[in-house]
């Protein structure tokens, strides 16, 4: 019987292949944590801002559910809900952990607390409605910075968004 296998004595060592692979220069690992920061660096604010919009289509959904339940409130008892306890089992508090506010046309300080759009009209004639949005602070007119990120509803409910928008 005849082998053809090279003897042990004459192998020549390690392929260049097998060589080669021996781990990363600094260079290589250098251009890789420069791309995924580059990536994360892209990546990063749109990942945030889908997280925006999804909150804010969530609170739109809220309030669209408060506004019929206050609607059916009306229908039933022939007048508005004095707050939102007496709607029963409603969302109370927004995505963001703040609460939602309301503010029916029958409360004492109704023409001192009503929202204003940017021409100082109030936005609605039987209810105010709407959340704070991500920083939790409003101020009566729209145009102010501070309710730029409001959630409410308007014209007397044909619109629910966001403020600025509005």
């Amino acid at each position: 019987m005849t082998m053809n296998a090279w003897p042990i004595c004459w192998s020549r060592g390690p392929s260049r292949r097998i060589r080669r692979r021996r781990g990363l220069t600094a260079f290589e690992v250098l251009i890789v944590a420069a791309l995924l920061g580059t990536l994360s660096v892209l990546a990063v604010p749109g990942y945030f801002q889908v997280l925006r919009k999804t909150a804010s289509k969530g609170v739109i959904g809220d309030l669209l559910a408060l506004q019929f339940a206050i609607d059916m409130y009306e229908r039933m008892n022939e007048r508005l809900p004095d707050s939102l306890d007496d709607l029963g089992r409603v969302p109370r508090i927004d995505r963001w952990g703040n609460p939602y506010h309301y503010l029916p046309n029958t409360a004492k300080n109704w023409n001192n607390d009503r929202r204003l759009d940017q021409h100082q009209v109030p936005l609605n004639e039987d209810y105010d409605l709407f959340s704070a949005g991500p920083d939790g602070e409003w101020r009566k007119p729209l145009m102010n910075a501070k309710s730029h990120d409001d959630i409410v509803r308007a014209d007397n409910g044909f619109y629910i968004g966001i403020a600025l928008d509005h």
